[in-house]
């Protein structure tokens, strides 16, 4: 266990070093005990700890930006999600334009540089909770 952690650190010095957007801006920001995942991160988007990508459902394309990325988690409160991204995207520089709730789902809505991020945020069955992320628009500056 020691040895994961010290491997963690040393990779998140790395990386902070590196200038690499990987962790984020925000990295070890807590909201409701969700933290930034240094694991995962979609086009500068945040991800909660706790959630794991569902590689067979989701894709990316670089030029023009496109990203459909779904993520599940056992056990997450959907409000806890929702007060995550609330509380980190506008560290991302991600500004709220819109919030929707219907048929069970919450998407929240941000923009940024022209690009277009809508998170859907749902209740899938028995105690799982799913995270859709979708990001359009024009590819990311250097």
């Amino acid at each position: 266990m020691e040895r994961s952690l010290a491997g963690l650190l040393i990779l998140a010095v790395l990386a902070g070093a590196a200038g690499c957007k990987s962790t984020g801006p925000a990295g070890g920001a807590q909201s409701q005990g969700l933290a930034v995942s240094a694991t995962y991160r979609t086009a500068d988007v945040p991800v909660p700890t706790r959630f794991t990508l569902d590689e067979s459902v989701s894709f990316q394309v670089e030029s023009p930006l496109i990203v459909h990325h779904v993520y599940r988690a056992f056990r997450v409160p959907r409000r806890h999600v929702v007060r995550f991204y609330r509380d980190q995207m506008p560290v991302a520089r991600w500004q709220p334009i819109g919030r929707v709730d219907a048929g069970g789902v919450r998407l929240l809505v941000f923009e940024r540089d022209g690009q277009k991020c809508l998170i859907h945020i749902k209740r899938s069955f028995r105690f799982w909770t799913r995270l859709k992320i979708e990001v359009v628009g024009p590819a990311a500056g250097p």
